[in-house]
C-alpha cells in the first residue's frame, strides 16, 4: 500500500464522518439535551498556526468524529438505526480494510479532537517548469503522542519495500520527519515523497517533505502562519457562534485554482472568507465573515423582515436574490475583482445575464433600483427557466424614465414593442416575429405563419416594476398572494434559522433547481461529486448579510438537510 493511498484515505475518511453526522443531524437534535445541542464548542482550530497566510483553502472539523457518531446512533429513530450503521460500516470497509487499515485499531486509539485540511499553496515548489502541484496538510491533533508514532512506525513497517525508494528520516529543525524518497538520479521533485511528522500533540501528514519543512517553518516563525494573519485574527473575533467546525478561504487564491492559473503573490487587504459551521435541529448552519470588499466599516442592516418586493415572485422559484439597493450589492461584488480570475468569474456572470437580456443590467438597471428588489429563477418544463425581476421605484421619474430607455433600447435590436392587455393590466412585450410554413413536397406549401417569440415583458404593479423573460412569468407576478414566494411553508422553514435584522436573503431550492443548475453550470456536477453525502441530503440553502464591523462583513447561511428514508 502507497502512503498517497493512506493520506487519501484518511482525509477521506474525515470528510465522510462529517457529512454522515450533518445528513442526519434532523434526526436526533431535535429534542436532545446532550452535548452540542448549542450547535457545537466554542473553539477555533488549533491547526491554523502550521498553515502559511497565503493558503487558498483551510477546513477544519473542531470536535471528537466518535462522539458524533455515538450521539448520532443513540438519537437515530429506531429504523433507521440499523441503516445508519450499516452505511458507516460500509465506509469503512471500503475506504480502511482494503487499505490493510483498521479505524478502530490504527486511527482511533490516537485520533483527538480536531481535524484539518489545508491546499498551502497553489504549487508549492513554484516552477512551472515541472507542472503545477499544490500542496496538502492534514493536521489532526493526538490524545496520545506515543501512540500516535508507534502507529507511523508500525504502518511504514508494514509498508511493501520498493528497490525505487529509500525510507527517510530526516531531522529538521527539531522535528522528526518520515518521507520515502525516489532512488533516481533525477527524481520528480512532486513525485513519491509524502512526509508525516508528530510536532507536540499534532500529526501532520504532507504530500511533500517540502510542504511538511515549510508547517514547521510557520510554528516556529509565528508572523508566517495563518493564525498571525491580520485578516484571519479580525475575522475570528466576529464568529462567536459554538461550531463543529471552519472553513477559511482565500478568494482570489482559489479563484485562481479553479481557473488553473499561475497564483498571485499575496496582496495587502485581499477578500478572505471565514465561517463557523454549527448544528441544528434540521441541519447545518455558518456564521462567516467576509473581508477585503470594501464598503462601510461600520453598518447596521436596513431591514426587519422580508421585503414586499417577495410578494411578487412565485413560490415555484428555485433560486431567489432580494433586499434593498441592488447597485449597491452589485458594486460590493464587484469590489471582489482584485486579480484577473476574480475579474473573469464576475464578467462571465454579467455576459451571461446581458446574452439572455439583451440588455447592459449593471449599466441600465441596476443604477435605478436603489429600493426593494428581488430576483428569481423560476423552472419551466423542457426549457432553461425563466427569470423573473422586481424592482421598487425609489425615484419614480428615474425609473421610468430608464425603463422608457430599455424599450427605446429593444426596438433598436430589432424586437417589436408593443403594449398587450392582460385581464385589466397593461403589459409591454419585446418580440421577435419569426415565420414557419410547414413544407410537403408532396402539395402546395402551407399558408406561411408568423410566431411571436417573447424575449422580455414588464409591467407596473403598485410601486414597482415587475420584469419577466416570459408570459408564464409576469402573470405568475400579477397574481400575487398565498402563491407568492414569502408566504409558502418552504421558504419560511428555510430563513427561520436565519437572523430577522439583515440585509436581504438569497434562497436556493436545491432539490427543484439541481437539473436546471448542472444545465448552465458545469462546475456544480464537480462540486456534488466531492460533498456528495451532504448534497444527497441538501434540500435548501439560504443566506442572509447582516451588515459590516470593524470592516468585517457578516453574513448566516443555513444548510436545510432532510433524511431519505
Amino acid at each position: 500500500m502507497k502512503f498517497r493511498s493512506f493520506l487519501l484515505t484518511l482525509i477521506t475518511v474525515c470528510i465522510i464522518f462529517l457529512a454522515i453526522f450533518g445528513v442526519s443531524l434532523n434526526w436526533f437534535l431535535q429534542k436532545s439535551p446532550l452535548a452540542y445541542q448549542d450547535g457545537g464548542v466554542v473553539k477555533s482550530p488549533t491547526a491554523a498556526q502550521f498553515v502559511p497566510k497565503q493558503a487558498p483553502v483551510m477546513a477544519s472539523l473542531v470536535v471528537d468524529v466518535d462522539r458524533l457518531e455515538s450521539y448520532r446512533q443513540l438519537r437515530a429513530p429506531l429504523n433507521l438505526r440499523s441503516r445508519s450503521r450499516q452505511e458507516l460500516n460500509r465506509i469503512k470497509s471500503q475506504f480502511l480494510a482494503s487499505r490493510q487499515l483498521d479505524y478502530n485499531r490504527d486511527i482511533q486509539p490516537w485520533l483527538g479532537e480536531e481535524i484539518t485540511l489545508a491546499v498551502t499553496s497553489l504549487d508549492f515548489d513554484r516552477d512551472r517548469n515541472n507542472g503545477v502541484q499544490p500542496g496538502y496538510l492534514l493536521v489532526t491533533t493526538t490524545d496520545d503522542q506515543q501512540l500516535a508514532r508507534e502507529f507511523l512506525q508500525a504502518y511504514y513497517s508494514r509498508q511493501a519495500v520498493s528497490p525505487n525508494t529509500d525510507l527517510v528520516f530526516e531531522r529538521y529543525k527539531g522535528v522528526n520527519i518520515t518521507y520515502r524518497r525516489p532512488l533516481q538520479k533525477k527524481p520528480d521533485p512532486n513525485a513519491g515523497a509524502l512526509a508525516s511528522a508528530v510536532v507536540g500533540d499534532h500529526v501532520l501528514f504532507a504530500n511533500h517533505p517540502k510542504v511538511l519543512r515549510e508547517a514547521i517553518n510557520n510554528i516556529q516563525v509565528p508572523s508566517l502562519s495563518l493564525e498571525q494573519a491580520t485578516p484571519y485574527q479580525k475575522a475570528q473575533k466576529t464568529i462567536t457562534n459554538p461550531r463543529i467546525g471552519q472553513l477559511y478561504l482565500n478568494l482570489p487564491a482559489v479563484a485562481t485554482w479553479i481557473a488553473n492559473q499561475p497564483a498571485l503573490p499575496l496582496q495587502e487587504n485581499q477578500p478572505t472568507l471565514t465561517a463557523g459551521i454549527s448544528v441544528t435541529p434540521d441541519g447545518l448552519k455558518g456564521q462567516t465573515a467576509l473581508l477585503g470588499v470594501g464598503g462601510e466599516e461600520n453598518r447596521s442592516p436596513t431591514l426587519s423582515q422580508p421585503v414586499n418586493a417577495l410578494n411578487y415572485i412565485p413560490r415555484d422559484s428555485v433560486l431567489t436574490a432580494a433586499g434593498v439597493n441592488l447597485n449597491q450589492l452589485w458594486n460590493s461584488l464587484k469590489s471582489l475583482a482584485v486579480d484577473e480570475s476574480t475579474t473573469t468569474v464576475i464578467q462571465q456572470v454579467e455576459e451571461n445575464l446581458q446574452e439572455r437580456l439583451g440588455i447592459s443590467i449593471a449599466d441600465e438597471i441596476f443604477p435605478w433600483v436603489q429600493g426593494e428588489y428581488a430576483v428569481a429563477l423560476l423552472p419551466r418544463e423542457g426549457k432553461q427557466g425563466d427569470w423573473g425581476f422586481v424592482a421598487e421605484e425609489a425615484a419614480e421619474t428615474e425609473a421610468k424614465s430608464a425603463i422608457a430607455r430599455l424599450d427605446e433600447k429593444a426596438r433598436e435590436g430589432g424586437y417589436s414593442v408593443g403594449n398587450l392587455a392582460f385581464g385589466d393590466r397593461k403589459v409591454t412585450a419585446w418580440t421577435v416575429i419569426k415565420p414557419t410554413m410547414e413544407v410537403d413536397f408532396k402539395s402546395k406549401p402551407s399558408p406561411m405563419r408568423l410566431d411571436a417569440e417573447v424575449k422580455g415583458i414588464h409591467t407596473e404593479i403598485d410601486n414597482y416594476q415587475v420584469f419577466g423573460t416570459s408570459v408564464e412569468a409576469i402573470a405568475q407576478a400579477i397574481q400575487k398572494g398565498e402563491d407568492a414566494l414569502v408566504n409558502s411553508d418552504k421558504f419560511q422553514s428555510a430563513i427561520a434559522p436565519l437572523p430577522e435584522n439583515n440585509d436581504g436573503y438569497f434562497y436556493l431550492d436545491w432539490k427543484n433547481s439541481q437539473p436546471l443548475l448542472e444545465q448552465q453550470f458545469p462546475l456544480i456536477r464537480v462540486v456534488e461529486l466531492a460533498g456528495k453525502p451532504l448534497f444527497d441530503h441538501l434540500r435548501t440553502l439560504t443566506l442572509a448579510s447582516e451588515g459590516t464591523n470593524a470592516g468585517v462583513t457578516k453574513a448566516t447561511v443555513f444548510l436545510q438537510l432532510t433524511s431519505r428514508h
